[in-house]
């Protein structure tokens, strides 16, 4: 069932941990429900006020005291996703979820919600997962976006390419105005991929252009896993490479499991099996996986509807072009500008698997499905990979609806095919 039970509120509060000027800048909880049936997942809605991104570079961000049972739990906003954020208007609603301890079930409850100011913005935009312990946060999108792109890819600090993971938001089409370039896509009907054209793709038919009214979020890596951070999860010797983790086998390696529409096992020794483990243990956090192939084009066009996802910049600051990188290295990930929503090397510097295994058809591959982005296509061939490989010609030779027919699950040892994290809201 998706109905949701309300629980009474006891107490609803609103108060300021660090003075906020001389606005009226305030938090109030609207609702408080549980979900049906009983679960400890919570979900507190509230509305802030007069609370804007600070010029000054402080931004607000909240924390909750939740009663229940007996017991108070302090719940910080960046574990949950909470924003501080208000509309344009002075005001906006927000819901965050709660991950209550389990065997809660409350029949009443006080909550308080608290404004304070942080160097950090408040919000869902980025899923960081802390590799060393396990522990999933959020944090905001900057007000200028590229403030965020070098906040995670800082040449001078490596953090979210080794011991931490970046993974970006996808907001469902709803919520599209979060992106920093929705008035570009403002007059399409869904987010695109494909673009009518093969460009005499010997491997794609047909290549067409489809919409995406998504209903959910979803999060997709900003970089490719690297060495340092495949290393750090599955437990083998500690390197501190920041190219990408090629040459992962589809199911030992990558996801545990050969279908495609199965999901990640919890039991063994691949990637997503182990990130699994180690953020169900510390955050309750599980459901990790490669992207779909709808996924990942949505992410990588990021609402463009060109041959590229980039507009007049050169394919070379954009793209490993002509600067061809051998199949064993790889550059380092973040090495080129990221696309409109802040993922990098989304065509170059390797290939790209995704969840999608094809089905040959006159040596052409399978077309996206056509109902659900999240929902993956489980063919008897080999794993679909995206992203162009590592171009040696003077121009780029992909284009952003491109894929490879790539070789068989249990594949290994041919060419640069690295991956990245996806995570769906369920």
């Amino acid at each position: 069932m998706n109905a949701h039970k309300m629980i009474a509120l006891a107490a609803v509060a609103a108060s300021a941990a660090i003075p906020l000027a001389a606005n009226a800048a305030s938090v109030t909880i609207d609702s408080v429900t549980q979900r049906w049936p009983w679960n400890n997942k919570v979900d507190i809605t509230y509305t802030v006020t007069d609370a804007q991104v600070r010029s000054s570079g402080l931004y607000n961000a909240l924390r909750f005291s939740l009663t229940a049972g007996g017991k108070t739990y302090e719940i910080p906003g960046y574990s949950i996703g909470a924003s501080a954020e208000s509309g344009t208007a002075g005001t906006k609603q927000h819901t965050a979820t709660w991950i209550a301890p389990e065997g809660i079930k409350a029949t009443d409850c006080s909550i308080t919600a608290t404004l304070f100011t942080t160097n950090v913005p408040s919000g869902n935009d980025y899923m960081i997962i802390d590799l060393t312990n396990g522990e999933v946060y959020y944090e905001g999108l900057f007000a200028d976006p590229e403030d965020s792109n070098n906040r995670y890819n800082n040449p001078e600090d490596n953090t979210y390419k080794t011991t931490k993971m970046v993974l970006r938001k996808v907001p469902k089409w709803a919520d599209r105005d979060e992106l920093p370039n929705a008035a570009s896509f403002a007059s399409l009907t869904g987010y695109p991929t494909g673009d009518n054209d093969d460009y005499s793709d010997s491997s794609l038919t047909p290549n067409t252009r489809k919409y995406w009214q998504t209903k959910k979020d979803f999060y997709v890596g900003i970089f490719l896993v690297t060495g340092s951070q495949y290393d750090r999860v599955v437990g083998a010797t500690q390197s501190s490479s920041i190219t990408p983790a090629y040459g992962k086998a589809y199911n030992a390696g990558v996801r545990g499991v050969d279908v495609s529409t199965s999901p990640v096992p919890e039991t063994g020794d691949s990637f997503f099996s182990r990130l699994g483990r180690l953020t169900k243990a510390k955050s309750r956090f599980d459901g990790f996986d490669l992207p779909t192939d709808a996924m990942f084009e949505i992410a990588e066009r990021a609402g463009t509807t060109t041959k590229f996802f980039w507009d007049s910049d050169d394919a070379t600051d954009m793209a490993t072009c002509s600067e061809y990188v051998a199949a064993s290295t790889g550059k380092n990930v973040g090495s080129k500008k990221p696309n409109h929503w802040g993922f990098y090397d989304m065509l170059g510097n390797g290939y790209d698997k995704v969840r999608d295994r094809y089905t040959w058809s006159g040596r052409k591959i399978n077309d996206m499905p056509s109902a659900d982005p999240f929902t993956p296509f489980n063919g008897s061939g080999g794993v679909v990979w995206r992203g162009n490989g590592n171009s040696s010609g003077t121009t780029f030779g992909g284009h952003s609806s491109k894929r490879e027919a790539g070789y068989g699950v249990t594949d290994t040892s041919h060419g640069p095919h690295g991956f990245r994290a996806a995570f769906v809201v369920q």
